[in-house]
């Protein structure tokens, strides 16, 4: 209990305010419900932001070893994709970097 009065009140004013925040929560998020807030520098859509199938088709291919072959391209330790005369065809990480596209933009 409190004992003063004007204690009493700042508490059931504040309770009651309270009490209200809470139902203002509740019409905003209702419970079991997940939002997601997408912060991006430009407000592009999701969607835009994923591959296509055709997109993804096309660096799927690229990294696959038929392309490889057929352009007889190998990795050097570098990590570079070097055609047979061993000029770099695709520079150091930008196999990684097509990768890590497929694996955050599908």
């Amino acid at each position: 209990e409190i004992p003063s009065p004007k204690h009493q009140l700042l508490a059931r004013i504040m309770a009651s305010e309270l009490k209200e925040l809470k139902q203002t929560m509740q019409e905003i998020v209702p419970p079991r419900q997940r939002i997601e807030i997408y912060d991006y520098k430009n407000s592009r859509q999701q969607d835009a932001v994923k591959l296509s199938d055709q997109e993804k088709r096309a660096i799927e291919y690229i990294l696959s070893d038929a392309f490889k072959s057929k352009w007889h391209l190998t990795q050097n330790e570098y990590g570079e994709m070097v055609d047979e005369h061993g000029t770099p065809i695709f520079k150091t990480s930008t196999v990684d970097a097509l990768r890590k596209a497929l694996e955050y933009l599908s």
